[in-house]
């Protein structure tokens, strides 16, 4: 697979992000007040939403697991898949691909509307074995809102 192969893949996969994202930007008003708490009680509530459709392959390279909640940061955990997890190269994944993953998450409204109400958003990505592959964390400092 080549490397646009594999960034279309992954990109790919930031469709569904945003599909799940627009779920939480919609409820995310019902739900986030001023209470530490209860915005987290609804980032979880968001999230098992999300889940009710995992798992569920992105495109042929990247299966998206689950999505879970760790405080105010909004995780999505990947499952990379043969051919392309025999080719990752985990020690250069995250600075290969973080700042087009950054990009796509800025560039999508509902996601970037997530990150402005000072929520984070991380991709976990592991081997479909098991073996971390990395994390990208992208925080509303990366994209300016």
């Amino acid at each position: 697979m080549s490397r646009l192969s594999r960034v279309t893949a992954l990109v790919g996969g930031l469709v569904l992000l945003g599909l799940a994202g627009l779920a939480g930007y919609i409820a995310a008003p019902y739900f986030f007040h001023d209470d530490p708490a209860d915005a987290t009680a609804a980032l979880e509530r968001i999230s098992a939403q999300i889940n009710t459709q995992l798992p569920t392959e992105v495109d042929a390279a990247t299966r998206l697991d689950r999505t879970s909640v760790d405080g105010r940061t909004l995780q999505y955990e990947y499952a990379l898949l043969p051919p392309l997890s025999d080719r990752i190269d985990p020690a250069s994944f995250e600075s290969t691909y973080g700042p087009r993953l950054t990009q796509t998450i800025c560039s999508t409204e509902q996601l970037s509307a997530l990150l402005a109400r000072g929520f984070d958003i991380r991709h976990r990505y592991r081997l479909d074995g098991g073996g971390s592959v990395g994390n990208i964390t992208v925080t509303r400092s990366d994209c300016g809102v």
